[in-house]
């Protein structure tokens, strides 16, 4: 065997030791990501459960939350009814369900008692609702009695804004409590299932 052959086979043998080890290494990595996955889904869990006991405020701000987006859907499918049939007397009730104010949109006693971040999306989304309902009063020009169908497109725009940021606040909840527990019956009180 010359010097050639076996400077080849050497390095053969070479490349067979580090295609081993980076193959040990890739099962390493695999099992290290693995481990990593089911630690973060771990920590998510215990979080959840920790957090249950507050978790009704959780669905207090989430029934709200969904309340809101019921309502400027509504607006919106009636404003663009509205527009399309040039119909005065529903941009003139539609003007009517504005809001000169956001006063009484958030309960205080919620705001207060609710965790942090719940309060914390809870105004947000009072904000997001607002800044679609308070030029919703501007759909009638009420000194001269007249609908103002040119200014419906800025107003959709807005409330679509409104609409995307309250369905990004709502997947804050839906994505931190349980939806096993947001979806509880909830006919009776807990003190209801106490014993005498």
């Amino acid at each position: 065997m010359n010097l050639t052959d076996a400077l080849t086979l050497f390095a053969l043998f070479l490349t067979i030791i580090a295609l081993v080890v980076v193959a040990y290494q890739m099962y390493l990595t695999r099992k290290s990501l693995k481990a990593a996955q089911s630690s973060i889904e771990l920590s998510i869990k215990t979080m959840q459960i920790e957090m249950l006991p507050k978790a009704g405020w959780a669905i207090e701000v989430r029934v709200k939350l969904k309340g809101w987006i019921n309502d400027l859907k509504k607006v919106v499918e009636l404003s663009n009814s509205a527009l399309e049939t040039q119909n005065s007397s529903l941009m003139k009730r539609l003007s009517e369900g504005g809001m000169k104010s956001p006063k009484g949109l958030v309960r205080k006693s919620v705001y207060e008692h609710a965790p942090n971040w719940l309060s914390i999306i809870l105004i947000s989304g009072a904000q997001y609702y607002y800044d679609a309902k308070a030029p919703q009063l501007y759909l009638w020009d009420s000194t001269n009695d007249l609908p103002k169908y040119d200014f419906v497109s800025s107003f959709l725009e807005r409330c679509e804004d409104s609409l995307n940021g309250l369905n990004k606040l709502l997947t804050f909840i839906d994505d931190t409590v349980p939806e096993v527990y947001l979806n509880c019956p909830a006919s009776l009180n807990d003190r209801d299932f106490f014993d005498e």
